[in-house]
C-alpha cells in the first residue's frame, strides 16, 4: 500500500469517528435535561475522542513520512492525480470539524442556560429577602451554590 492510500484510509477512518461524534453531540443536545443520558453520551464521546486522537496521530505520522516540513494543503497542491482522491476527504474532514464545533457551541449554550435556570430556582428557594431589589433600591445579593467555572 502506498503512503497516499494509507493516508486516505486514515482520513476515512477519521471521518467515521467525526460522524459518530456529531451524532453523539446531537443526542446530547436532544437529551440535555436528562443527566443519565448526557452522562452515557459523554462516556461514548470520550471513547470516540480517544479513537480520533489515535487516528490523528496515525495521519500525522503518515504525513510526516510523505511531506516533512510542509503543510497538508501545500503538499496536496503538488500531488497532481493523487489530490483527486485525497482532496474530497480532506474537505469533508474540515467540514465535519466545523459542524462538530457548532454543535459543541450550541450544547455549551444549552448547558449554561440550564445552569442559569437551576441557579435562579435555587435562589428563589433559598433566599430570605426579595430576589430582585432589596431596601432602598439596592440589588439583593445571593450566593451561588454552583461554581460556574467549567
Amino acid at each position: 500500500m502506498q503512503a497516499h492510500e494509507a493516508l486516505l484510509e486514515v482520513l476515512h477512518h477519521e471521518l467515521e469517528i467525526l460522524d459518530e461524534l456529531i451524532r453523539l453531540g446531537r443526542d446530547k443536545g436532544d437529551n440535555i435535561h436528562d443527566e443519565k443520558k448526557v452522562a452515557a453520551v459523554a462516556v461514548q464521546e470520550e471513547k470516540a475522542l480517544q479513537r480520533l486522537q489515535k487516528a490523528e496521530a496515525d495521519r500525522q505520522a503518515l504525513f510526516d513520512v510523505v511531506a516533512t516540513g510542509r503543510s497538508f494543503s501545500q503538499w496536496l497542491h503538488d500531488q497532481g492525480p493523487v489530490q483527486d482522491s485525497l482532496r474530497p476527504a480532506w474537505q469533508q474532514l474540515q467540514e465535519r470539524f466545523l459542524v462538530l464545533q457548532d454543535l459543541n457551541d450550541i450544547n455549551m449554550q444549552l448547558v449554561e442556560e440550564s445552569l442559569a435556570y437551576i441557579q435562579f430556582s435555587l435562589n428563589l428557594l433559598t433566599t430570605q429577602g426579595p430576589t430582585t431589589y432589596g431596601r432602598r433600591g439596592q440589588c439583593g445579593t445571593t450566593q451561588s451554590i454552583f461554581n460556574r467555572k467549567v
